[in-house]
């Protein structure tokens, strides 16, 4: 991936390759297939967390219930990609 890719899927934006491309990408990173896997639920993750916060409670008697579901999200980050 180039930094442009990873900066675009950090950033939620989609990105396209043509085949070409993205065969010469596969080769490459067969090379750092952990690391690329890591970045895909990464970024899967950053997803996930975007629309939660968009569900963020509008009455204080539905906070707990959100707050609770954030530090599940996030334990359940850090134990897949701490791995």
């Amino acid at each position: 991936m180039k930094e442009e890719d990873v900066l675009k899927a950090g950033m939620g934006e989609e990105f396209h390759l043509n085949i070409s491309e993205t065969a010469k990408r596969v080769f490459k990173g067969l090379k750092r297939i952990r690391f690329l896997n890591k970045l895909r639920l990464t970024v899967n993750m950053m997803r996930q967390v975007k629309a939660h916060y968009e569900r963020y409670p509008g009455i204080p008697e539905g906070f707990e219930k959100w707050r609770l579901q954030t530090v599940a999200m996030f334990e359940e980050a850090n134990s897949k990609i701490a791995k």
